[in-house]
């Protein structure tokens, strides 16, 4: 996105706060979720972190949201020296080879985790969101495309938000989130729904806080740009969405 080879994207914030960082101009315009659903989940016969020493732990990019997420959760546990991250660029690439036993563990978010759990005896080690707190994933696009094209921009948040409240008020999308996620049988699909549809906002704002905790956790001490988590966000669009489709 930020290389101009999307106007658009969905994912965490720790890259939204790294381009920021680096001079990059993202902004995020609403997020689904204000806390991120992401866990660590680890073969069957791994029941605590600690028998993780020596092995591998999967996560999408060791730099993005789930490597900076896993290193955190990591030093919690005094294991950040004896435990490799394993980048494998996608989630059914982690899963796989969780199934496969060829990693130790990996970071998932829950609609694996539920699937896991059912199909492999997956155990959950940490719950990300709940000890990070950090904000989930956020759609976002760039500055320079919201100034050239605003349409654009209000025009996708608007189809995000009525493709949310169906999602949220109905079943009726079940199938389609299996066929889209294509490892869940019917009643792991049903269970997935039943999660999100409880956890997805009516009103899709971001979380000042999380994204305060993810901005703290990357400045640290270092001499770096002032952001402020209203700095990374552009809400305008979803202001004027809401307001114009009477959203309850």
């Amino acid at each position: 996105m930020i290389n101009n080879e999307y106007d658009f994207a969905e994912f965490g914030t720790v890259p939204i706060v790294r381009a920021r960082l680096d001079g990059g101009e993202p902004l995020i315009l609403l997020a689904a979720e204000q806390q991120s659903a992401l866990y660590i989940l680890s073969r069957n016969n791994i029941k605590i972190p600690q028998e993780l020493k020596s092995g591998c732990l999967g996560v999408l990019s060791v730099a993005g949201q789930t490597g900076h997420s896993a290193k955190q959760m990591l030093s919690t546990w005094h294991l950040n020296d004896s435990v490799e991250l394993v980048p494998c660029s996608t989630y059914p690439n982690i899963y796989q080879r969780l199934a496969e036993g060829t990693l130790h563990a990996g970071v998932l978010t829950a609609d694996y985790r539920i699937a896991g759990e059912i199909a492999f005896g997956l155990n959950t080690l940490a719950d990300l969101g709940e000890v990070l707190k950090y904000q989930g994933p956020v759609v976002a696009t760039t500055a320079r495309l919201r100034d050239t094209d605003p349409n654009l921009v209000q025009a996708v948040v608007d189809a995000y938000c009525d493709t949310l409240n169906l999602f949220r008020t109905s079943d009726s999308v079940v199938p389609s989130l299996q066929k889209h996620l294509r490892f869940a049988d019917t009643q792991q699909a049903t269970a997935i729904h039943a999660y999100y549809a409880k956890r997805f906002q009516a009103h899709p704002f971001p979380s000042v806080d999380g994204l305060a905790r993810v901005i703290e956790s990357m400045q640290g001490s270092r001499n770096t740009p002032h952001i402020t988590p209203m700095s990374l966000c552009d809400t305008s669009f979803l202001e004027r969405s809401l307001v114009e489709n009477r959203r309850p």
